[in-house]
């Protein structure tokens, strides 16, 4: 089953973008398979005309033989990237991030044009059933921007 997933953001994402999905079996075992897209290999430069491609935000993908099979079916992205650009920055403790411009009331809108997306296959495990059962990041923007 194809998954889209849309985040918006305020300024800056930062550091590593993870998804996993977890199963519990009846002994109380717990396996979980993830999808990390790591932000340390952004480049965004105006002269090379790469502030629009997002194609080095790939996943990694580590699966749990006996949990939900996920893959990353894309990089993120974004709808019109001529338009909805990026540039890097940097992140928590020192590490690489992304900024990205957002919505000026900062609330959730789905399906807004600056959203950033990623879309993920999640294949069921033994059991028949499958979930995303977390979604985590690093999100930051300063203050005052100029």
């Amino acid at each position: 089953m194809k998954k889209t997933l849309i985040l918006i953001l305020s300024s800056f994402l930062g550091l590593i973008l993870n998804l996993n999905a977890n199963s519990n079996f009846g002994g109380g075992n717990s396996t979980t398979s993830t999808i990390t897209y790591d932000l340390d290999a952004c480049e965004a430069f105006v002269l090379a005309g790469t502030v629009g491609d997002y194609s080095e935000f790939t996943g990694i993908v580590q699966n749990d033989s006996e949990c939900t099979q996920l893959e990353a079916i894309s990089t993120i992205y974004r709808d019109n990237p001529t338009v909805n650009k990026h540039s890097c920055t940097s992140g928590v403790n020192g590490t690489s991030a992304m900024c990205v411009t957002s919505l000026a009331s900062c609330s959730y809108d789905p399906g807004n044009i600056e959203s950033i997306k990623f879309d993920v296959m999640v294949m069921p495990g033994t059991s028949g059933s499958g979930n995303i059962s977390n979604l985590s990041f690093y999100e930051l923007s300063p203050q005052n921007y100029s």
